[in-house]
């Protein structure tokens, strides 16, 4: 269940738990939930320093930056839903 959880957190994989589902872990697993969300973004936020870093052709870097970006609020914003929920 909490692998389904973490999916749906992370991911947005809508098919795999319900708000209920939310509803009914424990303080631990939402403890787990919400490490697995933070090394998910640790993951987005080197991949989007390295980014910076390396040249990358400038439009191709934009793009990539923008789409991490997006990605980090979409995630945190299915967090707060999380919590919200729990």
């Amino acid at each position: 269940m909490i692998n389904a959880v973490l999916n749906q957190t992370v991911f947005g994989d809508e098919t795999r738990c319900s708000t209920q589902t939310f509803a009914n872990i424990g303080a631990f697993a939402t403890t787990v939930v919400l490490h697995g969300v933070n090394v998910h973004m640790y993951h987005l936020a080197q991949s989007t320093s390295s980014l910076m870093v390396v040249n990358v052709e400038l439009n191709i870097g934009y793009a990539m930056r923008l789409s991490h970006h997006t990605r980090t609020e979409v995630t945190l914003s299915r967090c707060r839903e999380f919590l919200k929920a729990w």
